[in-house]
């Protein structure tokens, strides 16, 4: 029996012979409470995140334990169940994933797009005989060849005056 198919026997013994008392039915089993209630938080899970795997046995408590915080928002959790609705459209057209690959699916759904990375700008000729010029959290860092002639950086140093402050290097 699958973690999955065991929390689903528990929540519904936990309505039809406990009247929904968690603490009798832990009581009862002489299971820890926050155990028992580990296991129901998979049985709660949307059938939805159910469909996105290839089988009920490839959830386990531990997805439940990472998913229910994103569902819990409704901006996450609605990005977690449409990937979950995108991947049950996949595993129906006959590419099922494993239980890792789908955790790891609906997790990254939920992220934030990553930034873009700073583009680096270079002034002189290039950035062997030139500086580079990074934009880092509200500072910029300013990078040059060890072997730069005093010439060299001279001239870049004006098209970085410039280009930043406009008007006249001197």
């Amino acid at each position: 029996m699958s973690d999955y198919e065991r929390s689903q026997s528990y929540a519904d013994a936990l309505e039809r012979y406990y009247g929904g008392r968690q603490s009798v039915m832990a009581a009862r089993l002489e299971v820890a409470e926050a155990w028992l209630s580990r296991q129901l938080a998979l049985a709660r899970l949307p059938e939805e995140l159910a469909a996105a795997y290839g089988s009920v046995r490839d959830m386990a408590e531990l997805h439940a334990r990472k998913l229910r915080p994103l569902l819990a928002v409704p901006e996450t959790g609605e990005k977690v169940l449409a990937a979950a609705r995108d991947l049950a459209a996949e595993r129906a057209g006959g590419h099922a994933r494993t239980g890792p690959q789908v955790l790891a699916a609906l997790l990254a759904a939920a992220r934030p797009p990553a930034a873009e990375p700073p583009v680096p700008k270079i002034y002189g000729a290039d950035a062997e005989t030139g500086i580079t010029a990074t934009p880092r959290g509200g500072t910029l860092r300013l990078e040059f060849a060890e072997t730069l002639s005093r010439k060299e950086f001279d001239a870049a140093i004006r098209d970085f005056v410039l280009d930043r402050f406009g008007g006249d290097a001197d």
